[in-house]
């Protein structure tokens, strides 16, 4: 068998001198700052950009020291930054208006709100509030508005001392459609308007519109009750006062229930007056 021989041969490097070593680096180096040369000023620009406002986030200059809120609501400039998650002494450039202004929304007695930045120190809140008219009594007393908006749960009941109070209604359907129902506070919140202007206050106080699925509405007033069913309300409110005005002028102000829910005859109301004796009936002969 032949033999095969392997020869190695090492390849004679001509070593480059220092000197062209030298050219061929500022040649490379040249081009990189002939090409390179357009960006060089916004790359400029954008890292002192970052650094001024770096220096803008860590700075007292831009701290939160004055606080301005929008007139003729509830709460105050303490109130909606603890709501809202800021404090004094926050970085003005640093907030994050977004958030606080969803956590604004998120808070029940806000249905609108604004934040703005006013540099180098204060902030301005917009807020509207909704603003109640009456409560609705379901498993726990409820605020609502006057568009009949049900916005909050009343924890405080002496907020709620003065307001309307609406009865009657299950929370399990007032749950399934909401928006539905809110035709009926409406409703009961005009018969308030209406038993004001026809000037039944001046007779009995009216503080509870209960709503009755067969009787309609029912107006608690005073120690009294006015059924008022379910429909033509002036017309049967406008007797409900000639009946208040005749008993009062002879002396007689304790009137227990008021039947102004006649369909037939709206103009007719059946009265019973507190603490009245039944008449003994009279046997037939």
């Amino acid at each position: 068998m032949p033999s095969v021989l392997f020869s190695f041969q090492r390849r004679n490097r001509r070593r480059v001198p220092t000197a062209m070593r030298v050219r061929i680096v500022a040649r490379l180096f040249s081009r990189l700052v002939r090409f390179g040369r357009p960006l060089l000023v916004p790359l400029l620009l954008i890292f002192l950009v970052h650094q001024a406002y770096a220096f803008a986030l860590r700075t007292p200059f831009f701290a939160l020291r004055e606080v301005n809120v929008s007139a003729k609501q509830p709460l105050s400039a303490e109130q909606l930054l603890r709501i809202a998650g800021i404090q004094r002494g926050q970085n003005l450039l640093a907030l994050d208006l977004s958030v606080a202004a969803k956590r604004l929304r998120a808070y029940p007695h806000i249905a609108r709100s604004r934040i703005r930045r006013e540099l180098p120190n204060r902030l301005v809140f917009d807020v509207v509030v909704y603003q109640p008219a009456a409560v609705l009594q379901l498993d726990h007393p409820y605020f609502l508005d006057k568009e009949g908006r049900i916005f909050a749960r009343v924890y405080d009941t002496r907020a709620a001392r003065d307001l309307l109070r609406i009865s009657g209604l299950d929370r399990k359907e007032v749950d399934r459609d909401p928006k539905a129902f809110r035709a009926f506070f409406r409703q009961a919140l005009a018969l308030r308007e209406l038993y004001d202007q026809l000037r039944l206050t001046q007779f009995k106080r009216l503080f509870e519109v209960q709503v009755d699925p067969v009787l309609g509405y029912i107006l608690h007033a005073g120690e009294g009750r006015i059924y008022l069913g379910h429909d033509q309300y002036r017309q049967r409110l406008q007797r409900v006062h000639q009946i208040y005005t005749y008993f009062a002028q002879q002396g007689v102000h304790s009137l227990r229930y008021l039947y102004a829910n006649q369909q037939e005859n709206p103009q007719r109301v059946a009265v019973q007056i507190a603490g009245a004796v039944p008449l003994p009936s009279t046997p037939k002969p």
